[in-house]
């Protein structure tokens, strides 16, 4: 009987079923495509190709449940030459492929090719894959290391000394009050106004005078002074402009400041404050309760 016999009719359905079950049986077996394929093809007798052949029923009748299938390959494998017979055939008649192996072989070819092609494109997806990580990467390692060294560079600038903001107020060109910068202008404006509150003898700043420079940076160490002291009598250490802000603002709003700004009101009615800024930026700290 010959193995061609048992080729199904339709035979799309029957190549896939036989390579999901071949390959089943060789991930078990622990066999690759490639070494059976070689083994078969050295083996000019068939015997290799016999014994997988069996082998291969005997997987399908304990595990694809194909015990039909089974019966056909030994009914198949038993009608096969004795190696004697099979010497003196090879001796008197040229040796040929049964159409079962041929189509078997073409399967196991087929098998090899998707399986090396499979491979080629996974190997192209992670190259790509890890090609494209790597810039972001780099990307976020660069903008971390960005963000440090601002953040290094805002804790390193240092604060702004009470004087010197009352310097700048008075003699930058362009002036702070007709400035752009709403924040810098607004802050700069409070905290003169509050050190004006600590020079209780008023002060005179004359813009036309020689010496007007040296006018302004004596009366912005002495407010300076008095205002730190002041601070310092209540166990606050706060030296910066900015850091001075934040503390009289809440003193101010709970009428500690009072009095002083009280008696800043009389010395600037009574023309004791010689003040070059714009009048509206000489007033502007209201009274909270009643003096």
């Amino acid at each position: 009987m010959s193995l061609s016999a048992f080729v199904p009719t339709n035979t799309q359905k029957a190549r896939t079923t036989a390579i999901a079950a071949f390959k089943r049986m060789l991930e078990e077996e622990n066999v690759s495509m490639e070494f059976f394929q070689a083994n078969i093809l050295l083996d000019n007798s068939g015997k290799r190709l016999a014994a997988t052949m069996d082998r291969f029923g005997f997987y399908l009748a304990t595990n694809e449940g194909k015990k039909v299938d089974l019966l056909a390959w030994s009914v198949a494998l038993g009608d096969g030459p004795t190696p004697a017979q099979e010497q003196r055939q090879q001796e008197t008649e040229k040796p040929h492929a049964c159409p079962a192996t041929s189509q078997l072989l073409a399967v196991i070819d087929e098998l090899i090719a998707s399986n090396k092609t499979l491979s080629a494109r996974l190997t192209i997806v992670e190259a790509a894959l890890l090609k494209s990580t790597k810039p972001q990467e780099t990307a976020e390692v660069e903008q971390d290391t960005s963000e440090q060294q601002q953040k290094a560079k805002r804790r390193k600038k240092p604060a702004t000394n009470l004087s010197d903001t009352w310097y700048e107020w008075y003699t930058r060109i362009p002036r702070v009050w007709d400035s752009s910068d709403r924040q810098k202008k607004s802050e700069s404006r409070h905290v003169t106004a509050f050190m004006k509150l600590f020079l209780d003898e008023g002060f005179t700043l004359d813009a036309k005078a020689e010496g007007y420079k040296d006018q302004v940076l004596d009366t912005g160490r002495r407010a300076e002074v008095a205002v730190l002291a002041f601070l310092k009598s209540r166990d606050i250490q706060a030296k910066g402009s900015g850091s001075v802000l934040r503390a009289l603002r809440p003193l101010h709003k709970s009428g500690i400041l009072d009095s002083r700004i009280a008696r800043y009101k009389h010395l600037l009615a009574i023309g004791r404050i010689e003040d070059p800024a714009p009048v509206d930026t000489q007033d502007i700290l209201a009274v909270i309760g009643h003096v």
